[in-house]
């Protein structure tokens, strides 16, 4: 993963597994061993040197990377098993919700906030999940119902979760892989707190992966794309 700054820093991030001392720490790997981590740094003088690499204590599958133009703010996020209070990951366990895993790092990676969840109380935001961020406003996407992370996939409905019964529209009351549900949701304080949003979708759509992208020239401004249930076209929303 790589992403500039707004003010021209470079930063870049891979997973690994650990090195031997003496050896340098190559940024490469498989992100489904036990040992692995993902590594970030960064760098002020276009590439010709880079802070030493910190580690991203969140699991290890589907690690993104995405920078605030405004604010400067870093956010880093993978999918997993992740248990906050020993830190321990990708080990199932009723500590250890499957979700999305996200950090926010201060510009130059000078802090960096707790993992913290794309999903809520009662729900994993893994399923088909992507993010942006603008003007102080990170934003994700994510679907219930579909064949995703920790979740169940099949025929048989799911009940929508409690804590997002007040968002859902049209009389939804399941979630599906033959009726997806897609959600939409904002934050303006780096992941504590989710403003959520049921986005119905005409038509059905595949569940696989669902794509977010911010107008960071016009506040509050986002565009989704899904792919139609046959998975020949994107179509795409806008707010």
């Amino acid at each position: 993963m790589i992403a500039y700054g707004p003010d021209g820093t470079i930063y870049a991030a891979d997973e690994t597994g650990t090195s031997k001392p003496g050896q340098k720490l190559v940024l490469s790997g498989n992100a489904f061993q036990r040992s692995v981590n993902i590594w970030m740094a960064a760098s002020t003088d276009g590439g010709k040197t880079f802070t030493a690499p910190q580690a991203i204590v969140t699991p290890r599958d589907r690690p993104w990377l995405k920078v605030d133009q405004s604010t400067g703010t870093v956010y880093t996020a993978s999918t997993g098993n992740f248990n906050p209070k020993t830190k321990e990951y990708n080990i199932a366990g009723p500590d250890a919700p499957m979700d999305r895993w996200l950090m926010a790092w201060k510009p130059h990676l000078v802090g960096h906030s707790e993992p913290r969840r794309i999903g809520g109380p009662d729900f994993s935001g893994a399923g088909g999940s992507t993010m942006t961020a603008a003007n102080g406003i990170l934003a994700a996407t994510f679907v219930l119902g579909g064949a995703s992370p920790g979740a169940v996939a099949s025929g048989t409905p799911q009940p929508i979760p409690a804590s997002l019964r007040s968002v859902v529209k049209e009389g939804t009351t399941s979630c599906s892989m033959e009726a997806p549900c897609l959600f939409f949701e904002t934050s303006a304080d780096e992941g504590e707190h989710w403003t959520r949003r049921h986005v119905p979708v005409p038509g059905g759509f595949g569940t696989f992966l669902t794509y977010v992208a911010v107008d960071p020239g016009l506040q509050g401004r986002y565009a989704i794309g899904v792919m139609d249930r046959a998975a020949t076209a994107l179509r795409v929303l806008t707010t």
